[in-house]
């Protein structure tokens, strides 16, 4: 097997047919890791994996906080 890891992406809930922007809601940051085979993706948590650390992403990155 190959793996790719692909871009950054964030996460947002979705309940009763919308997404849920606002009130005690946040986003959750994500690594792709996509299967060159067969296209499989893993979603891997960015901040509890270490990619990123907390105060980073709530600041939108090192270079803003």
């Amino acid at each position: 097997m190959s793996w790719n890891i692909g871009e950054m992406v964030e996460l947002r809930p979705f309940q009763g047919g919308a997404f849920i922007i606002g009130g005690e809601s946040g986003t959750y940051p994500a690594m792709q890791v996509v299967c060159n085979n067969c296209a499989y993706t893993m979603l891997i948590n960015a901040v509890s994996s270490g990619i990123l650390e907390q105060n980073d992403y709530a600041t939108g990155g090192p270079e803003n906080g």
